[in-house]
């Protein structure tokens, strides 16, 4: 062993120590070798982000978006990755300006603060591809692949390129609201922890996969805790992307007009007619949605980014049950949900 493997070797289990103590050296040492993917970088995966790497899990970037055509959004959304690159401009009154040229991909404009983070892990390697373009080769690499900011019909594609044993999260924060939907795949294993012993490896059941996860009629999305709708964070995501979805893109700010108009009179009617007078579709709830609907809070954005990259943790050791298969918070009560989106046996 040479003196540089032995130094690195020796700085790792010092930085990693008490992920150690906590997971074990098994654990760490599979979260070493894991890479995760992360597709659009927005104000809650920039926090999923930021945990996995302190925690030593190697990241890959792929946000072909340009800074010149989103500064608007990287202004108004929450992240520490792009606010070194936002200085004040005497010459505005006081309004931020990049200080990046406008060609520059928002990939680029975080590369250097994710390696600053964790110097252990390197390079952070981008992906120069946009969502459609990338191949089954390359995505074969990745233990997790995280989206945000992404359409549904960009989302099936990318599934359907996937390997079985690779995890998909979609995840997205609107104002006091925000949701992650999370497909683990067909053959993922945990060990159940019972106490602080390790049981024999069992199948993670039911496993629906994101494309059934998004078929699902709100109406049938329930349980015996929720017995009319899944909860209103939920909702509120499967509506935000049932819009996405029919305008073809993520918009930058809402057409408050149009998105009531669509929700409430295509959307709604077509896949859950009964709710039509449940109070989160109502005029006044649906124009406030529209408001939030493309804004990023911080408090929500990092609650959210801690309980998902836990989620990401247990997935990629194998330790301890995850969540099946979505993680919710709402920031207008405080709560956290784990709530398994399934369609209701009639």
């Amino acid at each position: 062993m040479t003196a540089t493997t032995t130094a690195t070797t020796r700085s790792e289990s010092d930085v990693y120590d008490r992920q150690i103590r906590l997971w074990g050296a098994e654990a760490q040492a599979k979260m070493s070798q894991a890479k995760v993917l992360y597709i659009n970088i927005t104000g809650v995966s920039s926090e999923i982000l930021k945990n996995l790497v302190l925690a030593g899990i190697r990241p890959s970037i792929c946000d072909v978006r340009k800074v010149g055509e989103n500064e608007s959004f990287l202004k108004q959304t929450p992240s520490f990755f792009w606010a070194p690159f936002l200085d004040e401009d005497s010459d505005n009154g006081g309004g931020k300006r990049l200080k990046r040229d406008a060609d520059t991909t928002i990939a680029q404009l975080v590369q250097p603060s994710i390696e600053e983070l964790n110097p252990l892990l390197g390079d952070c390697e981008l992906v120069t591809n946009p969502i459609s373009e990338l191949t089954e080769e390359l995505l074969k690499s990745y233990s997790v692949i995280v989206a945000s900011h992404v359409l549904p019909s960009e989302i099936m594609a990318l599934k359907a390129k996937l390997q079985p044993a690779t995890k998909l999260l979609w995840v997205d924060s609107f104002g006091m609201h925000s949701s992650c939907w999370m497909d683990f795949g067909e053959c993922h294993t945990y060990r159940p922890e019972q106490g602080k012993e390790l049981l024999d490896p069992i199948t993670l059941t039911p496993n629906i996969p994101v494309s059934q996860m998004y078929d699902i009629p709100l109406h049938l999305a329930v349980n015996r805790f929720h017995k009319q709708t899944p909860p209103p964070s939920l909702v509120k995501h499967k509506t935000l992307l049932a819009y996405v979805d029919h305008i073809q893109q993520w918009p930058k700010n809402l057409d408050t007009e149009d998105f009531v108009k669509y929700i409430r009179e295509t959307w709604l009617p077509a896949t859950s007619p009964d709710l039509l007078e449940n109070p989160l579709f109502q005029p006044e709830a649906l124009k406030e949605l529209a408001m939030q609907g493309t804004a990023e809070l911080i408090p929500v954005c990092s609650v959210l980014g801690g309980m998902v990259g836990n989620e990401i943790i247990k997935a990629i050791s194998g330790k301890g049950a995850p969540a099946n298969n979505t993680v919710l918070f709402d920031g207008t009560t405080c709560k956290g949900w784990y709530f398994l989106l399934q369609e209701k046996k009639k």
